[in-house]
């Protein structure tokens, strides 16, 4: 039986994008004949938010190990004085994970006969682990990227040395490793540019695309289980966490505005955010007097979260303004369309996410445009009274981004790597 080790520090519990689709794939690979073996963090000595119910959809049959890690907010501090004084050394705040599962990750090597590596960002540490027991081993390994490293367009934050720094580490990377997996072409293209000069096309030679997928499993049960609307209220739903530059604030200037021009609409529409919001979010929704129209559930458990997305009519996104061109595909946007309603997304004209939805169906417009925002929207609202309003490709959609299929690719290539290397 082929035996695959995946290294990622986040993984189920923990509530982020990241850990969903890290369980998701190794759950898949199981399915798809693979003896999955997980090494990632400790459930509870980390920071996020933790959902226990996301480790129930993880097969039995799956060995998950966890090593330590003891990140705080003391030590995030510590680790960000550190930085300009030891780059390598301390390159973000999961260096006693890397530590440890290096650790760890040799005696598995020792016990068990794998027969290829695969590790998973964001963050990128789970890429210098398996570095370095791929190096310790001699098994081939396949790196995965979900988000650029050195030159993500939203680490306005990195200092030049402390970027110099990441540039070295994911050189490394992109060189040792056997295979590189992207979740798009624009990823691809922005780790890639970085160290293409050193490689040439033996970097394009050995990378490929694989998006980020939802479960249809989860789709199917979630539909089952809807429960009667409450109400005759038009609800639209944005699911996930803010942070940083990206926040709801211009769309909820906008809505502002078109309910002023259109107070009707405060008796007709409900919008509600499912995540985390900032205090000065929830004091914006205040000032604006956007209480009755603009609900905030705060942080739920992930399928609570889907529960909200089977009940919407609509859905919304919020990506953060980018003067470059947009190389995300939001896991977010994947699972959107597997309920097949209608979306709405502030997201840079010139990306990825604004690409996907012009191919298959969707509204969009600049995050950052009040004005364009607020017009766009009433015409979304408005076309909402009659869902034939909505060309969207749905099926062909599902058929790209099924959980299933996806990972069908990705077991494909690691096919493929240990044909090589035998």
């Amino acid at each position: 039986m082929k035996s695959i080790l995946i290294v990622s520090y986040r993984f189920p519990p923990m509530l982020t994008a990241e850990s969903i689709q890290t369980g998701r794939c190794a759950k898949y690979l199981d399915k798809q004949g693979w003896n999955v073996s997980v090494l990632t963090a400790s459930k509870y000595l980390t920071i996020g938010k933790k959902d226990d119910s996301l480790v129930d959809i993880i097969p039995k049959s799956i060995k998950i190990n966890r090593s330590l890690s003891i990140e705080s907010k003391i030590y995030k501090f510590y680790s960000k004085r550190l930085q300009p004084f030891a780059l390598t050394a301390v390159p973000d705040d999961k260096h006693v994970w890397s530590m440890t599962s290096i650790r760890l990750g040799k005696k598995l090597l020792k016990k068990n006969s794998f027969n290829v590596i695969c590790s998973r960002s964001s963050p990128p540490r789970s890429h210098i682990v398996a570095l370095e027991l791929a190096k310790h081993s001699g098994i081939p390994w396949v790196a995965c990227f979900s988000d650029p490293w050195s030159n993500c367009p939203l680490a306005k934050d990195m200092g030049p040395k402390f970027r110099n720094a990441q540039i070295e580490l994911e050189k490394l990377v992109v060189k040792q490793a056997t295979f590189l997996v992207f979740t798009t072409k624009n990823v691809m293209d922005m780790v890639l540019e970085q160290h293409i000069e050193d490689n040439g096309k033996s970097l394009l030679n050995k990378s490929f695309v694989i998006p980020n997928s939802f479960d249809p499993e989860l789709i199917i049960c979630q539909k089952k289980n809807l429960k009667n609307k409450t109400n005759n209220k038009v609800k639209i739903i944005h699911a996930g966490n803010f942070y940083g530059a990206r926040q709801p604030t211009y769309f909820l200037k906008a809505w502002s505005s078109l309910l002023a021009s259109a107070p009707s609409l405060k008796n007709e529409v409900e919008i509600t955010f499912v995540g985390d919001i900032d205090a000065n979010v929830k004091k914006l929704i205040s000032s604006l007097n956007l209480r009755d129209t603009v609900k905030f559930t705060g942080i739920v458990p992930y399928f609570e979260s889907l529960s909200y997305l089977a009940e919407a009519d609509a859905l919304l996104i919020i990506d953060a303004p980018l003067e470059l061109p947009s190389p995300f595909l939001p896991s977010k946007l994947v699972e959107y369309m597997a309920f097949r309603k209608p979306i709405f997304a502030l997201t840079p004209k010139k990306g990825i996410t604004a690409d996907v939805l012009s191919k298959y169906g969707g509204c969009v417009s600049s995050p950052n445009d009040v004005k364009e925002i607020s017009i766009n929207f009433k015409k979304f609202i408005i076309m909402l009274s009659n869902q034939d309003n909505f060309q969207i490709n749905f099926d062909d959609f599902i058929n790209e981004y099924r959980a299933d299929i996806v990972n069908k690719k990705l077991s494909d290539i690691l096919d493929k790597i240990i044909k090589y290397s035998n």
